[in-house]
C-alpha cells in the first residue's frame, strides 16, 4: 500500500486501540497508524479489548467488524458498553445506508470507508479526538459550576439558620465530623457519604421556621412551645426537598429526632424504617449535645458521654451503630469537641437539636 503520510504533533501523542478480527489488513492498518505517529493497541475481540482498556489509557477506538455481524446491533452496543465516553470510528467494507444508519444511531462516532479513504484517517481521528477532550472539559466546567453553586445554596442556608440562632457554635461543624467518621467505619458508599454530610449540615435548617418567642426562649418550654419547636424536621424537610441535590439529605432533616424504639417524631418510624443517614446522625447529634456545655445542662465528661450512648442502644439507637462507635478511642472524641469552635471574627454555627436520654431532656 502507498499512502501520502502526514504526521502531526496531536497525533504523536494519541493513543488508540485498534479493536479488528485477526487478518491481514489488521497488521497493515496497524502499521499505518504507527507510521502516522500514534501509539497503537490492539485487541482481536471484544474481551480483549475490555481487558485492554483497564490498563492502558486510550483516546480513541477504531473498529472493522464484519458488517454482516451488525445488523441486530448487538456487537454496537458491546462496544460502545467498552467506553461510554470514548469516540469510536467504524471501518466498513462497502457502503451500506441501513449499516450506516445503525452504526450512526449506536453513537459511534464516525464512518470511513477501507482501504480507499485510510487517508482521511488522521483528520477524522484527530477531528474526535478533539471534540471529545472540548466535551470533556466542558463537563469538568459544569460540574465545577455545579459544586460552586451547591456550596453557594449550603452557605446561604446555614447563614439564614446562623442569623436566628447563635446559642451552639461549631455544633454544626463537629456532629458533620462525627456523623461522617461513623458513616465511613460502617463502609458508607462515597455518594451516600456526600448525602450524609449534607444532611448533618443542615439538620436543623427548619429552625428558620420556629417563632423567636420559642426558639430564643431563655427558659424552659411548655408543653404547647414543645408541639411547635417539634415541627422543625418537617419544615427543613419541605425546605430541602425542593432543592434537587438536597432531596436525599431532607431525608435526615425529616427523621434526625426518630427512635429505634420509635417513640421518636415526627413519624414514630423504628428500627430500619429509619434512614440509615438518620441513624448515624443521631448518635453523632447525641455525643456532641453531652460533650458541650449548654445554658440548661453543663458538658459531661467523654467517657461518660459514651456510656451514655452504649445505655441508650435498642432505645434510641441502631445498636450496630452505638457498636462501631464504641470501636473508636476515646481519645478522638476528645478532638472533636474543639472542631469548629469560632473565633470573635467567625459566622456563629448551627444550633443543636432536641435531643432526650432516659428520663433527661437535653432541648434545643
Amino acid at each position: 500500500m502507498n499512502y501520502n503520510i502526514h504526521s502531526s504533533n496531536h497525533a504523536a501523542k494519541a493513543r488508540l486501540l485498534l479493536v479488528q478480527h485477526a487478518h491481514a489488513a489488521s497488521d497493515d492498518l496497524h502499521a499505518l497508524l504507527e507510521l502516522y505517529g500514534y501509539q497503537v493497541s490492539c485487541a482481536r475481540d471484544l474481551t480483549e479489548a475490555r481487558k485492554t482498556l483497564g490498563n492502558t489509557q486510550i483516546d480513541l477506538i477504531i473498529t472493522d467488524f464484519d458488517q454482516s455481524e451488525l445488523e441486530d446491533n448487538l456487537i454496537l452496543n458491546d462496544l460502545r458498553s467498552l467506553a461510554p465516553s470514548l469516540p469510536v470510528i467504524f471501518l466498513a467494507s462497502h457502503h451500506n445506508s441501513f449499516i450506516m444508519k445503525s452504526v450512526l444511531d449506536a453513537g459511534i462516532a464516525d464512518v470511513v470507508l477501507k482501504p480507499s479513504t485510510y487517508t482521511e484517517l488522521p483528520v477524522m481521528i484527530e477531528r474526535n479526538i478533539i471534540r471529545h477532550q472540548l466535551a470533556h472539559h466542558a463537563q469538568v466546567r459544569y460540574e465545577q459550576e455545579i459544586r460552586t453553586s451547591c456550596e453557594s445554596i449550603l452557605n446561604a442556608l446555614l447563614s439564614a439558620l446562623n442569623v436566628r440562632d447563635m446559642e451552639t457554635e461549631g455544633h454544626s461543624e463537629r456532629v458533620t465530623a462525627i456523623a461522617l467518621i461513623l458513616a465511613d467505619l460502617l463502609g458508607t458508599p462515597k455518594e451516600q457519604m456526600h448525602h450524609i454530610e449534607r444532611g448533618a449540615l443542615l439538620h436543623d435548617i427548619g429552625k428558620i421556621g420556629v417563632p423567636d418567642r420559642i426558639l430564643l426562649k431563655p427558659g424552659p418550654l411548655t408543653e404547647e412551645e414543645w408541639v411547635e419547636m417539634r415541627r422543625h424536621p418537617e419544615i427543613g424537610f419541605r425546605l430541602c426537598s425542593r432543592i434537587d441535590f438536597l432531596k436525599i439529605p431532607a431525608q435526615i432533616v425529616l427523621h434526625h429526632h426518630e427512635r429505634w424504639d420509635g417513640t421518636g417524631y415526627p413519624d414514630g418510624l423504628r428500627e430500619y424504617e429509619i434512614p440509615l443517614g438518620a441513624r448515624i446522625f443521631s448518635v453523632a447529634d447525641a455525643l456532641d449535645a453531652m460533650m458541650t456545655d449548654r445554658p440548661y445542662a453543663p458538658a459531661q465528661s467523654t467517657e461518660q458521654a459514651v456510656q451514655e450512648i452504649l445505655a441508650c442502644a435498642g432505645k434510641q439507637f441502631d445498636p450496630q451503630i452505638v457498636e462501631a462507635f464504641l470501636s473508636i478511642p476515646l481519645e478522638r472524641w476528645e478532638r472533636i469537641r474543639s472542631l469548629g469552635d469560632a473565633d470573635e471574627d467567625a459566622e456563629p454555627n448551627v444550633q443543636g437539636v432536641v435531643i432526650k436520654f432516659g428520663e433527661t431532656d437535653f432541648t434545643r
